[in-house]
């Protein structure tokens, strides 16, 4: 059943201070909006996935009578919700991650159970159990070798399973407790894997070799947990202590982010527009333009529902789903939901820098719904003693054509009495308004300071 929809604000641009000048106004809030789905009664989603059909698909768990079911479901754009129920058992851990395998089908890990499961888009089901000892299957991800990889918990290994379900495990070096952690295809072809137990990130060949790269602190307090391919052509992954958000490069280089609200990180993905999105352990998602910025939304459903999972959906859409906590966690629903990014909009973000006649105004491209640039017009206004009767006159304009994230200098040219009195006076006020496709625009009080 479709919920009520919810509005959702973006605080404003984290800009760092060398990019936006003091005197350059905040502007209101950009609004996005979400919009919810229950799932069945009692049904928990842990994990989510585009599919090869057009639908996502989500794994979890369902509370029914005498234990729980493990479940695997897809929504499709028409807003219609389909479930499809596996065994029954006594423990209270049900699927834990669902991606798409290199054979059209979508591929998922029983968590505490050592077994992996493909589901394809007809709802046809097949389980296979991993060999004797080893651990229950956790998170799992295509690899570049046309096979599906996956962590286990309680045991040192990792396991490849191919199409057909021949099962290889490989064990990762050193003597420690593993916990299971996530698992992502880098950009280099390799399989780039969180230990949580060792404070560490690995690499792991397609031919099994490893190699680790320890947190820059002590273990175990960066607890690295879910880890995603980034659209900067690194690896993001969360830390489940504190919110922070680390980057590492196919080369090993370790960088982190803080961010600036939230308790932990719960779940990573690449975003519809060359963005990263995660979410916190209360109930909020967040993004970050990788270099660029940082912005949280306003709480998913009061901030009672814990974000599990992300996913890009169709039409650059970010979906999510969202479990349950308190008392009602056996008998409400969670929810499945799409996040639709805000209108195009383009920022100005400092003053302007003029010489001569010419002036250069920074602008920053910032969300568009239908494609991936900001194209558009960029407008100064001012007043010019003596003309008009003081009144506010365009000064000047010019053409803006941006890619997303970017930030940008539009040169635009003075007319010769604005041009003199700001030769006199060294400094002027003037208002940048911005407008671009669809309508939207944004107005600025800027100072155009000579050079």
């Amino acid at each position: 059943m479709r919920r009520l929809a919810l509005i959702l604000a973006l605080l404003p641009l984290a800009i760092p201070a060398t990019a936006a000048a003091a005197s350059v106004e905040q502007a209101p809030p950009v609004v996005g909006q979400v919009s919810e789905y229950d799932l069945g009664a009692g049904t928990r989603p842990t994990a989510l996935v585009a599919g090869p059909d057009g639908n996502l698909w989500f794994a979890g768990i369902r509370s029914v009578s005498g234990g729980f079911t493990d479940v695997l479901g897809k929504v499709t754009p028409q807003e219609q919700v389909r479930e499809f129920e596996l065994g029954t058992h006594s423990a209270n851990v049900g699927l834990s991650d669902i991606t798409v395998g290199p054979d059209g089908n979508l591929w998922f890990t029983e968590g505490g159970r050592s077994k992996v499961g493909r589901i394809t888009p007809a709802g046809q089901i097949t389980e296979f159990d991993l060999p004797q000892g080893a651990g229950s299957a956790t998170a799992i991800a295509a690899g570049a070798d046309g096979n599906l990889w996956f962590t286990e918990s309680g045991v040192s290994r990792i396991g490849r399973i191919t199409p057909s379900g021949e099962v290889t495990e490989f064990p990762l070096g050193g003597a420690r407790e593993f916990w299971g952690g996530g698992i992502a295809r880098g950009p280099d072809g390799a399989l780039w894997v969180t230990l949580p137990g060792a404070g560490a990130i690995a690499r792991i060949g397609t031919d099994g070799s490893e190699a680790d790269f320890p947190l820059p602190e002590e273990a175990p307090a960066g607890y690295p947990n879910d880890i995603v391919a980034g659209p900067d052509g690194a690896l993001w992954f969360g830390k489940s202590r504190g919110a922070t958000l680390g980057r590492i490069s196919t080369s090993g280089e370790i960088t982190q982010l803080p961010l600036s609200k939230g308790s932990e990180i719960a779940a990573l993905a690449s975003g519809p527009f060359g963005d990263l999105w995660y979410g916190i352990g209360n109930g909020r998602i967040g993004w970050v333009i990788p270099g660029v910025a940082e912005g949280t939304t306003a709480c998913i459903n009061s901030c009672a529902a814990p974000v599990t999972d992300l996913a890009e959906g169709p039409e650059g859409k970010l979906w999510f789903v969202a479990g349950v906590e308190g008392s009602s966690f056996f008998t409400t629903p969670g929810t499945i939901g799409t996040y639709a990014p805000p209108p195009l909009e383009v920022r100005v973000v400092g003053d302007g820098r003029v010489q001569g006649r010419e002036v250069q105004i920074p602008v920053r491209c910032r969300w568009t719904p239908a494609g991936r640039r900001c194209d558009g017009r960029l407008r100064l206004f001012g007043k010019l003693p003596g003309q008009d009767g003081g009144k506010q006159r365009q000064l000047a304009q010019g053409r803006m054509n941006l890619r997303l994230g970017t930030k940008r200098t539009i040169p635009l040219r003075l007319p010769s009495r604005a041009a003199a009195l700001l030769a006199k006076r060294g400094r002027l006020a003037v208002r940048a308004s911005t407008t671009v496709a669809g309508g939207h625009r944004d107005t600025s009080r800027i100072v155009l300071k000579k050079s």
